[in-house]
């Protein structure tokens, strides 16, 4: 369910969206509190309409202050074909490193939305 309001929205928090609305059963991120209240209201209507859904209780609003990131990627290189082929590539560790599926491999911090710019 989404809002049906015409309110400016985005699928994931940012500086500009950074207050969120989760509606039972997706996220939707807003530049105001305002928004995300109203987006909010109109879940609650939205579960009200036929009787009493438990699932109205899971809505929620709030503002993000974090989000996890990736941070120091690194690449797979093009022209390996093989895991067994980056043994002699110091930079990569191929215990973390990517197999064919993967195009890179990287660690995840918890930053501030500011840091995302």
């Amino acid at each position: 369910m989404s809002s049906a309001n015409n309110q400016s929205n985005a699928d994931c928090p940012s500086i500009n969206y950074p207050w969120f609305c989760f509606d039972g059963d997706d996220y939707e991120y807003f530049t105001t509190e305002k928004e995300a209240i109203d987006a909010a209201e109109t879940a609650v209507q939205y579960y009200l309409d036929e009787s009493w859904d438990v699932d109205v209780e899971s809505i929620r609003v709030g503002k993000v202050s974090r989000v996890v990131t990736k941070v120091d990627v690194v690449e797979r290189p093009d022209d390996i074909d093989d895991i067994d082929d980056i043994d002699d590539i110091d930079d990569i560790d191929t215990e973390q490193c990517c197999s064919d599926r993967f195009l890179h491999y990287c660690d995840y911090k918890l930053l501030p939305l500011e840091k995302l710019l």
